[in-house]
């Protein structure tokens, strides 16, 4: 797949940068359009989260890290509320299950399998990460209390 200078320019941003402005949003999509290769967008930012910092309101997309822990360079780190990770993560689990059994090559059988062996390990994984994630974020807020 060949891609254009704007598509490996914007794929090149996305990994280099933990924020991407509205501005920068808008002229990548932009640039895109005219290309008439739009979808490229949604596929660059799928690392990112849109949002907005909670120190000094900067809109724009976030790179998503471990625990759902967002980063704003000239503020801080943060992490997501607690809605937006789990709907994030069952999304992933949800996928990662519909791939397996699309994925499957050993019938109807082999594919409800890996199906539910996804969403059986996945979804108590999620569970069983809620509770760090909980403590990773106070311990967050109390150190910025702090200083």
């Amino acid at each position: 797949m060949v891609f254009t200078n704007t598509q490996e320019e914007l794929q090149h941003y996305c990994a280099e940068n933990e924020y991407i402005s509205l501005n920068m949003i808008e002229s990548f999509s932009q640039r895109l359009e005219q290309e008439k290769k739009g979808k490229t967008l949604s596929k660059a930012l799928r690392e990112h989260i849109r949002g907005q910092c909670p120190d000094c309101g900067a809109a724009g997309a976030f790179k998503w890290h471990f625990l759902g822990q967002l980063k704003h360079p000239e503020c801080g780190s943060w992490y997501v509320g607690h809605g937006i990770y789990l709907r994030r993560q069952l999304r992933a689990v949800l996928k990662e299950s519909v791939g397996a059994t699309l994925g499957s090559r050993g019938g109807c059988l082999e594919a409800i399998f890996s199906f539910f062996l996804v969403i059986t390990i996945g979804i108590p994984l999620i569970v069983l990460l809620i509770p760090t994630r909980a403590i990773a974020s106070f311990m967050q807020s109390k150190a910025k209390a702090k200083s």
